[in-house]
């Protein structure tokens, strides 16, 4: 298979050089409206041709920047409060937010929070407000889980020549997930184009929303030094475009790591003799692992709250399923 991509692609424009580009006049503005001399209005100028490659150079540098923070922060976060995509398609068990105990890591997601304020706060109300966490976290019909928890659980006993994956792992704490993407990519190129499509969506709308949490704070110390009206847009703006880009994230990284589920289920299929090999029931209530469950302690208030959440969820939708909805 012969999968060939431009070195400077789709993915380069959306993720790098727009985000940069955009960076670059942001903070050209900004620091112009608070009198500071930074030398980007030269940069910024573009009132000859010469000065267009120093521009798409320096907007592809600040790109690459944004990218790299913003897989630290935005990805992270949703990571933490919401798992892995690939994790909350298959109903499997959730990872605690914060530890049991107070350690360097939770400083470190409490910080994280802070920096993105907004989206942070967002995401919060929109997980209390509405149990669902629509277009987030939401979980395959019983149907296809089933089908491909139990191709997963087969594909890891051939493919990774272990006899019992929960041995030494299960869902929560193992990267299952790389293991089905490469067998993906090595027998579906059918999938492969749209794959990488959704990778520059989603690269793109993490670095505008990493970005956004930028000149939000950029905008409250300029609130809170000069107290004008353009200041307070500014983090009006910031703050919902930072949440909008966000869903856009969580959207095609979510579409993403459906895109790579199917494409293992529809290419694999498991020896004859491996027909008796069961996983554990799909109930809406527990999430288990590979075949046996596993439950995880919440000690923090965040770590509750995200519990009460999932039941209120799963209640809703035991009601329904009892009226045949």
């Amino acid at each position: 298979m012969d999968v060939k991509q431009s070195p400077f692609s789709l993915y380069d424009f959306l993720g790098y050089l727009f985000p940069g580009a955009i960076a670059i006049f942001a903070f050209e503005y900004i620091f112009s409206y608070l009198g500071l001399d930074t030398g980007l209005t030269e940069l910024t100028a573009l009132t000859r041709a010469s000065a267009l490659l120093p521009f798409i150079l320096s907007s592809y540098i600040a790109g690459h920047l944004i990218s790299l923070l913003s897989s630290f922060t935005i990805e992270r976060l949703y990571i933490w409060t919401l798992d892995y995509p690939s994790k909350s398609l298959l109903s499997y068990e959730r990872r605690a937010i914060f530890e049991d105990k107070l350690s360097a890591l939770n400083c470190v997601k409490f910080v994280c929070l802070i920096i993105l304020a907004p989206v942070a706060l967002g995401v919060l109300a929109m997980c209390f407000f509405s149990a669902g966490r629509p277009g987030l976290a939401q979980s395959m019909d019983n149907l296809l889980t089933k089908i491909i928890r139990l191709k997963i659980t087969r594909l890891l006993i051939e493919k990774g020549q272990v006899d019992n994956p929960n041995r030494y792992a299960g869902p929560c704490d193992s990267d299952f997930f790389r293991f089905v993407y490469h067998h993906a990519l090595e027998n579906s190129p059918a999938h492969i184009g749209k794959m990488q499509n959704y990778v520059a969506l989603f690269g793109f709308h993490r670095a505008m929303s990493f970005l956004c949490c930028l000149l939000f704070w950029i905008g409250i110390v300029s609130v809170v030094s000069s107290s004008e009206d353009r200041a307070m847009r500014v983090v009006v703006a910031s703050s919902v475009l930072s949440l909008f880009f966000f869903f856009g994230f969580a959207k095609f990284y979510r579409r993403f790591s459906l895109e790579a589920l199917m494409a293992m289920a529809v290419t694999y299929f498991y020896p004859p003799e491996m027909a008796e090999i069961s996983v554990a029931p799909v109930h809406p209530s527990k999430r288990e692992g590979f075949s046996r469950g596993r439950h995880s302690q919440f000690s923090a208030v965040l770590n509750d709250l995200n519990r009460r959440i999932t039941t209120t969820r799963d209640r809703r939708k035991a009601a329904k399923a009892a009226r045949g909805g």
